[in-house]
């Protein structure tokens, strides 16, 4: 961190040199930004900018005019990127492609060029390199397809529930490594993850320009039905979403009855008018 640098008893340098202000931070409070660098002068070490028409050690009324304007100018090409980046990761989603995350218990990530071509399983931790290829879900192991349509059986066939399927997962034996072991929470979400149907879920929660994680209304995710070869049928994913109906909350109940149809709907029909790569 710069302000521990600068604040150290004998910092080993006496100059910051910064290509222009959006170098220096693009922060949406540019009383941010001006703290900094005020922390940096206070201590004596100062900020150059190199590509500014303004001297660092310019005090005038226009050169702070002209250094705030710039600020706010950084600030907002910031939250225009990041809406960018939010729609063209919807496009793909919309598509088909996972983005971003582990592909969890049962599933995993196929790392597939534009084309559609199959290139590598990716393994927890690896991405792709190339920004024109895309990230497939596919189905795991056998041992675990068989332990997601267990549990599904279990729920539904013999009403057990899911502090029961775990304890009952435990019992046998069966991992789920490198996650440890079963609970209530790792069933649940098996359960309640539309990925298990074959569909690709995005933007249910965001966390954008330094804000904290916040879950979306139903209404802005991302469903993609017959993304990939499901685990479980969607209709028998259906029955478990609606015998939890109760204990669900208020987004995930809208999911299951009009958001689920009418976003389904709409992804199909923007999935078939959007045939041309991304």
């Amino acid at each position: 961190m710069i302000t521990e640098d600068v604040a150290s008893p004998s910092p080993d340098f006496q100059v910051i040199l910064v290509y222009d202000v959006t170098r220096w931070g693009r922060f949406q409070d540019i009383d941010e930004s001006a703290y900094y660098e005020f922390v940096c002068k206070r201590a004596g070490i100062r900020v150059h900018y190199c590509a500014e028409p303004f001297a660092s050690d310019d005090v005038s009324v226009m050169a702070s005019l002209l250094k705030a304007i710039k600020r706010v100018m950084a600030g907002e090409y910031l939250r225009e990127l990041s809406a960018k980046v939010i729609a063209g990761q919807c496009r793909i989603a919309r598509s088909g492609y996972k983005l971003g995350g582990t592909a969890g218990y049962g599933l995993r990530r196929l790392l597939v060029s534009r084309d559609g071509t199959p290139r590598q399983v990716l393994q927890d931790g690896e991405r792709k390199s190339l920004a024109s290829d895309r990230v497939i879900y596919i189905p795991g192991p056998p041992e675990e397809l068989e332990v997601v349509r267990q549990i599904y059986s279990w729920f539904l066939d013999d009403d057990q529930s899911a502090n029961a399927i775990a304890r009952l997962l435990n019992q046998r034996g069966i991992r789920r490594d490198p996650r440890g072991p079963w609970d209530r929470a790792a069933v649940n979400t098996i359960l309640n993850h539309p990925k298990y149907s074959g569909c690709v879920v995005f933007n249910r929660t965001s966390r954008r320009l330094g804000a904290k994680n916040t879950r979306n209304p139903v209404d802005q995710w991302i469903v993609t039905p017959n993304s990939f070869e499901p685990i479980i049928a969607p209709d028998r994913f259906r029955e478990v979403r609606e015998r939890r109906r109760p204990m669900l909350s208020r987004s995930d109940a809208e999911l299951i009855s009009s958001a689920w149809v009418s976003i389904s709907a709409r992804t199909l029909i923007q999935r078939a008018g959007n045939s041309s790569p991304i």
